[in-house]
């Protein structure tokens, strides 16, 4: 299984989140327990985004995960400027 790295996140407007889940893509090991997940949270109104800690494991999962975030605007209505990490 083949894992995208980086992982986008494109972010427009509005308070948000969701929790990003991973698995080996194949196969019922999910049912095991042998999935990740990270939660990410974005605050609007201070322009923060929060992600969490990985939880989980699973075989052949990628050790580091790469973000590259992006924020939408009217400015950047396609996201083509990449946010500043602060």
């Amino acid at each position: 299984m083949r894992f995208m790295n980086p992982y986008n996140i494109n972010k427009v407007g509005a308070d948000a989140c969701f929790t990003l889940y991973e698995d080996e893509g194949d196969g019922y090991n999910y049912e095991k327990g042998q999935f990740t997940q990270i939660p990410v949270r974005w605050n609007e109104t201070t322009r923060t985004l929060t992600i969490g800690s990985r939880a989980g494991r699973f075989k052949d999962m990628l050790n580091n995960r790469i973000f590259r975030i992006v924020l939408v605007t009217p400015q950047s209505p396609e996201g083509t400027r990449p946010m500043p990490a602060t």
